[in-house]
């Protein structure tokens, strides 16, 4: 073997190994793998053995099964002693030889005589169990002790459920049981406020400097940005939604996701509008918010349309607060996405209000006519008997006059900026909002 890189001394043993393998054959159980002999490759061996096979013929199938048998009859007088030194099996006399020469070679079994032994007793106790009819009454007694346990689980799941109901009510002030807390009207006031004017503040200052982001660069180029940006708006809300449904979260949803003219906390202004607790609540709410959000989104841009918002959400927290709190309604306690989604509805209105309608044949004008449709009944449900306990009228309120003045400004800003433009050099005529209100350039994002 000196071609495969192995010494004629080396070379040797290990023909020799690899034939004896052969000879008592165990080369079928170990292989060609010597150890000792990492460094020689396997083609190497391979190459021995197969020189062997041409030189020195030998039956490797006779012999494999001389040895499998040798090896079985190694293994089960090993496993015979082993059973012996720890008692389970006892070898036989000649006399229990012929008596038991039917079954099994292996002799009795201290473990099948156990489990003999055990079956015909619980055989035997079933019977006598069966025959007094006691079988019938343990199984009735496992069937109420099952019902009890199952039973008590679920009482101990009710009163874990009011404990953490409790602990979320901690806070909540109710007439009969917690007197009103003794702050002034300012303190209830000028923390929200000087919040609420900041975010509004800062949001259109973010909405001026927001430039669009190149469409290889978004997280999902192939969606259109209003719907990216409207999808995540309800997934917020969504989310929310079903943290309302973990009640030991309550007492912290209390403080900061729902705004209480009693003893407001000043990040509920923004907590709020992202807040809803029932299914009816929060799908009006979206629905609104998707039908009337993309095309507004698409007239101003997403740096406007955020800002235009969450100003309309804060708005309407805000005025909601100054009128419950200076009319002494310190009970009113509001959340919902009400006062962003009037103003995104109202703005939209703003923008297209001077805008001439699609031809009646147009699926554009049935679009634009259900729109303002659904504005005008949303208007007039205010009236409805009753409607002002269940809604915060003045939440809607707020956020439409936001929603109003923001949409006037973006208008007068871009009617302002396309006078300028036409100073400069003749302009093309402009035939839809989405040409006026380009406040943002291209939308390439």
């Amino acid at each position: 073997m000196p071609q495969d890189g192995v010494g004629y001394e080396d070379g040797n043993k290990i023909l020799r190994i690899l034939h004896q393998r052969r000879v008592i054959g165990s080369l079928v159980d170990k292989g060609i793998q010597i150890a000792g002999n990492h460094n020689v490759k396997t083609e190497s061996l391979q190459h021995g053995l197969d020189w062997l096979r041409e030189h020195f013929p030998v039956d490797e199938q006779e012999a494999a099964e001389i040895w499998a048998e040798q090896e079985a009859e190694r293994l089960e007088g090993t496993y015979i002693a082993k059973a012996e030194k720890l008692g389970l099996y006892k070898p036989l006399d000649g006399t229990e030889k012929k008596e038991l020469s039917t079954k099994s070679v292996y002799g009795v079994s201290v473990i099948d005589e156990f489990k003999k032994f055990h079956e015909e007793r619980r055989a035997r106790e079933a019977k006598e169990k069966e025959e007094s009819g006691e079988t019938q009454r343990v199984e009735t007694m496992a069937l109420a002790k099952r019902e009890e346990r199952e039973q008590k689980q679920m009482m101990l799941e009710q009163k874990w459920k009011e404990r953490q109901e409790r602990r979320a009510l901690m806070g909540m002030v109710t007439p009969e049981d917690v007197p009103m807390p003794d702050v002034s009207t300012s303190r209830r006031l000028w923390p929200s406020t000087l919040f609420g004017v900041s975010l509004v503040g800062g949001s259109w200052l973010l909405a001026s400097m927001y430039t669009p982001v190149h469409v290889e660069d978004r997280l999902f180029p192939e969606t259109p940005t209003a719907v990216a940006t409207i999808g995540t708006l309800i997934a917020m809300n969504v989310v929310f939604w079903l943290v309302w449904k973990v009640p030991p979260l309550w007492k912290v949803l209390n403080k900061y996701m729902v705004q209480a003219a009693s003893y407001p906390y000043w990040p509920s202004v923004l907590g709020n509008i992202f807040s809803h607790q029932s299914l009816p609540h929060l799908g009006a709410n979206m629905a609104v918010l998707f039908g009337y959000g993309l095309t507004l989104h698409e007239d101003i841009g997403r740096g406007n349309f955020l800002a235009l918002y969450l100003t309309g959400g804060v708005a309407g927290s805000l005025f909601s607060l100054y009128y419950h709190v200076l009319t002494k309604s310190l009970m009113f306690y509001t959340f919902g996405a009400s006062g962003a989604v009037w103003a995104t509805m109202i703005g939209w209105g703003v923008l297209n209000l001077s805008k001439p309608m699609a031809p009646s044949d147009s699926w554009l004008f049935a679009a634009d006519a259900s729109r303002w449709a659904v504005i005008v009944f949303q208007f007039l449900a205010h009236f409805a008997p009753g409607i002002q306990s269940r809604i915060d009228v003045y939440s809607h309120l707020g956020g439409a006059l936001a929603g109003a003045l923001a949409a006037w400004g973006l208008k007068q800003q871009a009617l302002k900026r396309k006078e300028e433009q036409e100073t400069l050099e003749p302009a093309p005529l402009l035939d839809s909002p989405s040409s006026v209100i380009g406040l943002e350039g291209p939308k390439n994002a």
